[in-house]
């Protein structure tokens, strides 16, 4: 009974934990996150990889390189592998903090086990191709989404930067802020004549404060819908 204590710490299961499959962990997760459509792929995955009832308390170091193997034989890039491999260490370690099982098996991974993707070529407009689709209207009914992407353009900014900016952090046409990826930071940002435009059309929110606050939850589908925009501007 000692050694079956001993293994289930080592592997990080414990013998007393209810079973939770583990597709059935992801959806609940995709609930419960605001980029739920790659958790909800996830979930999808792991049940074609697993079945639905395999238990998350014996997925294991040996599973996730299998994992890995079940997505390169599908044809995914080694980008996609990432992804999916950094929301499924995240899930487990959720997993780890609501105490469903006691160790995240990332630990034994090495750091030459884990995917990594090559870098890939950034595309990016000129001025022209910008200056085409802002002559267009933003094919979405959402049009602060178009707003913000033009603003994301005129100054640099990351998405998630983009729309966490509030009114109150513009000082004499300075955007004051701290970046998201590195909170601990302060950033000072001079915005041109164009950015401030963008910032002076948008409609302020009495209970949000955020500039662009009626953008859509999910980033993952913005792309589409710049795509569209490029294309219908001959891009």
């Amino acid at each position: 009974e000692k050694e079956v204590d001993l293994a289930n710490n080592r592997l990080g299961f414990g013998k007393s934990s209810r079973k939770i499959f583990i597709h059935d962990y992801f959806k609940k997760i995709a609930r419960e996150k605001p980029n739920a459509p790659i958790y909800q792929r996830l979930a999808k995955s792991l049940e074609e990889y697993a079945g639905d009832h395999f238990p998350i308390q014996e997925f294991d170091v040996y599973k996730i390189k299998g994992f890995f193997a079940f997505f390169r034989k599908r044809g995914c890039k080694e980008i996609s592998v990432q992804t999916y491999y950094y929301c499924l260490i995240a899930g487990l370690q959720i997993a780890v903090r609501e105490k469903i099982i006691l160790v995240n098996p990332k630990v034994y991974l090495s750091a030459r086990e884990k995917p990594v993707s090559d870098e890939t070529k950034r595309e990016y407009l000129t001025l022209e191709e910008l200056r085409k689709m802002k002559a267009i209207p933003f094919p979405h009914k959402n049009k602060q989404l178009g707003e913000a992407f033009l603003f994301a353009c005129l100054t640099g900014l990351r998405i998630s930067d983009v729309i966490n900016r509030k009114h109150s952090e513009i000082v004499e046409g300075v955007l004051e802020y701290r970046q998201k990826k590195s909170s601990k930071e302060f950033h000072y940002l001079p915005l041109n004549k164009q950015a401030l435009e963008i910032i002076r059309r948008q409609a302020i929110n009495e209970y949000n404060e955020r500039i662009f606050w009626q953008l859509p939850n999910s980033p993952s589908n913005y792309n589409t819908y710049f795509q569209r925009w490029a294309q219908a501007a001959g891009i």
